[in-house]
């Protein structure tokens, strides 16, 4: 049986707690993955993203990722943590997601010029038969 400590660790997303100073608490393996800290862990680090509260945020890592850089969605929120205040940062990575977005664009620009480029009257019908 899992306790609250293992789920934590084997979240998917990075998950970090902070303080009102911005030192790393506590975070899982995949948060200091994220943050550039590798295997070694990261407490006592300092965080390395800005981040407002309550807000989901895009940042842009200069690591590179496969000759692409790193996305990553950031949201902070007020905890108490311990009696004191501090912040849960959950961190996600969606470098994927921007890789498919970019794709997506450029296959639109593609089939738009296409379709621009013919004088003939073109429609596409469903399976169905509907236009």
């Amino acid at each position: 049986m899992k306790n609250i400590d293992d789920v934590f660790d084997d979240y998917l997303d990075g998950i970090a707690i902070i303080d009102e100073k911005g030192a790393i608490i506590r975070a899982n393996k995949t948060a200091c993955r994220l943050m550039g800290f590798g295997g070694q862990g990261c407490h006592g680090e300092v965080f390395p993203y800005e981040a407002q509260l309550g807000k989901k945020e895009i940042i842009k890592i200069d690591t590179l990722k496969n000759s692409e850089p790193v996305f990553l969605q950031i949201s902070k929120n007020k905890i108490s943590w311990d009696g004191k205040n501090s912040f849960i940062v959950k961190i996600h990575d969606i470098t994927e997601l921007k890789w498919t977005e970019k794709k997506l664009i450029r296959t639109t620009a593609q089939w738009q010029a296409t379709f621009n480029a013919i004088e003939d009257l073109v429609c596409l019908i469903d399976k169905d038969n509907r236009v």
